[in-house]
């Protein structure tokens, strides 16, 4: 084996390593928010047709994305013996994207359940805004720092 077929070789195994990595800390997290979700429905703290709505759809959610972060460790056990590491890799990332997708959907209603006892109808606006406000804060978070008048950092992307 050349050098650099090692060098790829341990590359392709460091992607590996991170691709299960992002996939066990994804699913424990919804894990723990599906966790107190269902603790909502025992509760009994669900009182009209919206709440119940905003519950069942954060729930619904919540097991899509579960079941889509634990793709690529599923897919892992199941083709362990890999012929192309590249397809897992390619794969396991279009799992964890796609899971992105019902998690967002997930973190909007139940955030909108959260506020809902407060604000009633508005709790949808109050959600949307800060989704639109943590989306702007991501979208400007390589802008220039001012730590203080006199000196600048500017992070490059």
């Amino acid at each position: 084996m050349k050098k650099s077929e090692s060098i790829k070789n341990t590359d392709i195994a460091k992607h590996l390593s991170d691709v299960l990595a992002e996939s066990r800390t994804l699913t424990g997290l919804i894990g723990i928010i599906f966790g107190f979700l269902l603790n909502v429905i025992f509760s009994g703290s669900v009182q009209n047709l919206i709440e119940l709505w905003l519950l069942e759809t954060a729930i619904i959610c919540s097991v899509l994305s579960l079941a889509l972060f634990a793709m690529p460790v599923i897919y892992h056990h199941l083709q362990f013996p890999y012929s192309d590491k590249n397809k897992y890799i390619l794969r396991s990332h279009w799992f964890i994207s796609v899971g992105f997708i019902p998690a967002i959907v997930m973190f909007y209603t139940s955030v909108t359940l959260a506020l809902y006892k407060v604000f009633s109808v508005y709790a949808f606006l109050v959600s949307a805004f800060l989704f639109i406000l943590i989306y702007i804060i991501y979208q400007n978070r390589y802008r220039v720092i001012k730590i203080n008048r006199y000196r600048v950092i500017k992070i490059k992307r």
